[in-house]
């Protein structure tokens, strides 16, 4: 008995599955080796059943109902059904995608969560005294999936990495959804970075964009095919 199909997803508009899902008819085809079977007392057999996935252009689609197993015994005429559950999904899921690139995430934005697009200047503060509004940059990253592993870089003009943010790694982060303690996530970088003998630093002067590398699902952190990226606009460091 088919129950009806769920897609979670709208991809043209979000990465993020939607708050309310569409129900389809989208029916899986089952098959049994035997449509029925005799059995005496404590005798028993295997009965193979076999699962056709949908028909269908939806990608990401979750389908499913349940089997229905009815027996009757001979000689007392009494009879009891059974209901075994299944499901399954359409798509691979190491294809979802993980940065909500299609609502603007990520981006650099003020303290208030607005983009800044333009004219991105950061002096970064060598002492508590130094310290100004303009000393935190405030990056702001939307998941559509959860990754085991999501780092933010800071490059150079030519693509060579300077160092990691501080605080600029995460593992086993968990999706972003429509609420509004987890739409989005937050990091507030005043300027330190981990080299790459995992020192702390200070960033140099200069002219920088910011990479962020999501690994994923069922992804390799060794295999450079298996990370989703996204580049910031150019940004600049004046240390004061």
């Amino acid at each position: 008995m088919p129950a009806a199909a769920i897609q979670g997803y709208h991809f043209s508009t979000s990465a993020v599955p939607q708050l309310v899902p569409t129900y389809l008819i989208s029916d899986a085809k089952v098959t049994f080796s035997q449509n029925s079977v005799r059995l005496n007392p404590d005798e028993n057999i295997n009965i193979q059943v076999q699962f056709t996935q949908p028909l269908s252009n939806e990608t990401h689609l979750i389908y499913g109902g349940y089997l229905k197993v009815s027996s009757s015994d001979m000689n007392t005429n009494a009879t009891h059904e059974s209901h075994i559950p299944y499901f399954g999904a359409l798509g691979n899921q190491r294809d979802l995608p993980i940065l909500d690139t299609k609502t603007g995430y990520p981006f650099i934005g003020d303290s208030n969560g607005h983009i800044l697009n333009t004219s991105l200047v950061y002096n970064f503060a060598t002492t508590k005294r130094h310290w100004q509004p303009s000393s935190v940059l405030h990056l702001y990253t939307r998941l559509g999936s959860p990754t085991a592993i999501i780092k933010f870089e800071l490059v150079s003009e030519q693509d060579q990495v300077i160092g990691q943010l501080w605080d600029g790694q995460s593992h086993y982060v968990s999706r972003n959804d429509h609420s509004n303690d987890l739409y989005d996530y937050a990091l507030d970088w005043s300027g330190r970075i981990l080299d790459n003998r995992n020192k702390s630093n200070v960033a140099p002067n200069g002219s920088f964009r910011i990479r962020a590398k999501a690994l994923k699902i069922f992804g390799h952190p060794d295999r450079i095919d298996d990370w989703e990226t996204w580049l910031s606009p150019s940004f600049r460091i004046n240390r004061i």
